[in-house]
């Protein structure tokens, strides 16, 4: 009550009848009849309505633009359960030749894409990569043309002006391996290696 704002139209008191007083507000008395209400839902439909038309013109349009452009995949056909070893991309080139064709024109195959389940060894090379990226920025950092096929030279030359780690130093855990981070990067990269060939001589199966 200390707070609200007196006025003689909105807010008065009366002589105290006890320890409280007696305290009256003025309250407005505003009907809303059915004019109102039938003016409040008729917007809400309105705006409901709206909402679903515009949703269903713009998954129209959105259809019209995606078939006015064409692409590959709108000429592409995936098999999601070949069999395992279907390898040879000739064979699929006549199996899909074959089941396209018509009485008026031939089907023609443009290409064939075999998928292997060979995830494993892509995440290799990928992180391979990675590191040879990594080689190859420390490399150019101190202006020396980066060649790919000999990253032993690479990595000699980069760390060639690198002030050598003191002898006590080399025994602290990982001193070595911090203080030549191409060093480090190459020895990842032959490790990677292996796993590679490793990776490359088990047999794989056609993947979907």
């Amino acid at each position: 009550w200390d707070s609200f704002t007196g006025g003689l139209f909105r807010y008065a008191t009366t002589s105290a009848v006890n320890s409280e007083g007696l305290f009256f507000v003025k309250r407005n008395n505003c009907s809303v009849g059915y004019k109102q209400g039938l003016y409040a839902f008729s917007t809400l439909v309105f705006v409901v309505l709206s909402i679903i038309i515009m949703n269903l013109v713009s998954r129209r349009r959105e259809v019209q633009l995606d078939e006015s452009q064409q692409t590959t995949s709108d000429y592409s056909v995936q098999v999601s359960d070949p069999p395992k070893d279907a390898f040879d991309p000739e064979e699929w080139k006549a199996f899909f030749s074959q089941q396209f064709d018509d009485e008026h024109e031939a089907a023609e195959v443009v290409a064939v894409t075999v998928a292997l389940n060979n995830e494993r060894l892509i995440r290799t090379l990928v992180e391979r990569r990675q590191l040879i990226q990594n080689i190859a920025a420390l490399v150019e950092s101190k202006n020396i043309p980066f060649d790919p096929t000999n990253l032993d030279e690479m990595v000699e030359r980069c760390c060639a002006n690198d002030s050598p780690v003191p002898t006590w130093k080399k025994y602290l855990c990982c001193a070595g391996d911090a203080s030549s981070p191409a060093r480090k990067y190459l020895q990842k990269v032959r490790k990677l290696d292996e796993k590679a060939r490793r990776l490359a001589q088990k047999k794989k199966e056609v993947s979907h």
